[in-house]
């Protein structure tokens, strides 16, 4: 077994470890030992370091992954971590310029100060957050070069999610107040760009050169385009992500934002399978777009879309008839059940997005590569708008509405340049059985009298759904590898139950 297959089946388990872990905390630590309003107050302060870490850390993180192999020979890498560090210190400093400038502060700021006037205490600590989140994602692409994820993932994946519980815990018995506890948290950022440094140093990689020895391979102008790029595509990605909850908070309140990221949260489960599958299908996209061999990309693309697409409906239905008694078994479930109807259109555009399937991989991988960034660009102007109108009439559902049309003008316009240019497509008949049997097979059992206990009626409807989804899916052979994937998890139960 090679190292790359074992660091990944390590982080997946750390992955999954931390999913749980995110799972609990979101559901009943956060909704236990914070108000509504203290929770929306510390989930705008992250939005707002995410949507601000690309214009510090420059691209550096795509940098450190695209050309390191090309920097380094083994014993140095001439100058490339200095490099690294060079951009994301610039940029550091210029936006502590910028976060002191009143006008500055007017523009991006006025909204949450009138919402809470403590986020102008918090302001001084914006560009430690800032850089905390930047130094981190660039430590952490660089580290990742030399094949060793585990230990990274473990620091950026759980130590927020052990730390901040921590704070809320200690915040509700009163050893801190809230204005420490969002102070504290601000500094999980800064902490994790330690532990990886020091990580890095004792892989023994940390090698530092102020001399840039730019190799022959690469042009500072190839380096310089591919930067911009890069940059855009990830503020647009950010902006697709965090600007709903941002929106939300300036235009109506901290507390509604508390209340859109539990469900948002508890809506975003659905599209891990989704996501999974796209990183399984990466380098084979990768490879096979090398080889220009549209079959097999085509039998990707469609496979993709199946499996993804089934698996998306079993955790969506799932949900669906289960989010109620969840919400009921939640600490103050009431006060947050408000965000339960953004559940069902947030659900269906992580559902659009898995359809279809690894569009933006095939771009990605092809000499139209520069479309995603426009693509991607494109979607958060648009998403912004959309969010800037529809929140400001409709509330809450207002944003889901906007990440729905978002996200599925997004991708059918990929879908239809994919068509156009390779003439490739993903669907088959056999996703469209799939969300029928799921959303039939839902509806039957939404029928079925609750009875007073949620815990019940979680095991029963969803479990009762599962069974019968796998079954039909089985029975119907939606797919080859759904049946295998279905027999293959049958035979390990039954391991585990001889055993």
């Amino acid at each position: 077994m090679g190292v790359v297959k074992r660091q990944g089946i390590k982080r997946s388990a750390v992955t999954l470890v931390g999913s749980i872990i995110g799972m609990l905390n979101t559901v009943f630590i956060y909704t236990t030992f914070l108000q509504k309003e203290e929770l929306g107050f510390i989930v705008t302060l992250v939005s707002l370091g995410t949507l601000i870490a690309p214009f510090v850390y420059l691209s550096a993180p795509a940098i450190a992954t695209k050309y390191f192999p090309y920097f380094s020979d083994g014993k140095k890498n001439n100058g490339f971590l200095f490099l690294l560090i060079a951009l994301g210190l610039f940029g550091s400093f210029l936006f502590l310029i910028l976060n002191f400038i009143p006008l500055f502060q007017t523009t991006f700021y006025s909204k949450y100060i009138e919402e809470n006037p403590f986020f102008t205490d918090m302001i001084p600590y914006l560009p430690i957050l800032v850089s905390g989140m930047a130094f981190q994602g660039i430590f952490y692409n660089y580290v990742v070069n030399f094949k060793r994820i585990v230990v990274p993932e473990i620091i950026i994946n759980l130590n927020q999610k052990i730390i901040y519980p921590l704070l809320c815990i200690s915040f509700f018995y009163q050893l801190i107040n809230f204005e420490s506890l969002s102070k504290f948290y601000v500094f999980i950022f800064l902490f994790n760009t330690i532990c990886l440094i020091g990580y890095t140093f004792w892989l023994g990689e940390f090698k530092f050169s102020f001399k840039i020895n730019f190799p022959s391979q690469v042009s500072k102008k190839e380096m310089l385009m591919y930067g911009v790029m890069s940059f855009f595509s990830t503020l647009g990605s950010f902006a697709i992500s965090e600007i709903d909850k941002l929106m939300i908070s300036g235009i109506l309140s901290f507390g509604e934002t508390g209340v859109y990221t539990i469900s948002l949260f508890i809506a975003n489960v659905i599209a891990m399978p989704g996501h999974s599958l796209f990183l399984i299908a990466t380098p084979l996209i990768s490879q096979q777009m090398k080889n220009y061999d549209l079959a097999s990309i085509d039998s990707i693309y469609k496979k993709t879309s199946v499996i993804g697409s089934w698996a998306c409906m079993l955790i969506f239905m799932g949900v669906l008839l289960t989010v109620n008694d969840l919400f009921d078994l939640m600490p103050e479930g009431d006060v947050y059940r408000a965000g339960i109807i953004i559940i069902p259109v947030i659900g269906a555009s992580k559902l659009v997005d898995v359809l279809f399937s690894v569009n933006a991989h095939i771009i990605q991988y092809s000499k139209y590569y520069y479309v995603n960034t426009i693509s991607i660009v494109g979607l958060g102007v648009l998403n912004f708008f959309l969010n800037l109108s529809f929140i400001q009439a409709f509330g809450l559902i207002g944003a889901a509405w906007a990440s729905l049309i978002s996200i599925t003008v997004y991708n059918i316009s990929r879908g239809l340049f994919i068509y156009y240019k390779f003439g490739l497509q993903p669907f088959n008949n056999k996703s469209i059985y799939v969300i029928l049997i799921a959303i039939s097979l839902a509806g039957a059992i939404s029928i079925i009298p609750s009875t007073s206990f949620s815990i019940l009626n979680i095991f029963i409807k969803g479990g009762l759904f599962v069974l019968l989804y796998l079954l039909l899916s089985y029975k119907l052979n939606i797919s080859k590898d759904i049946n295998e994937l279905i027999e293959s998890s049958i035979a390990k139960v039954r391991g585990v139950l001889r055993f």
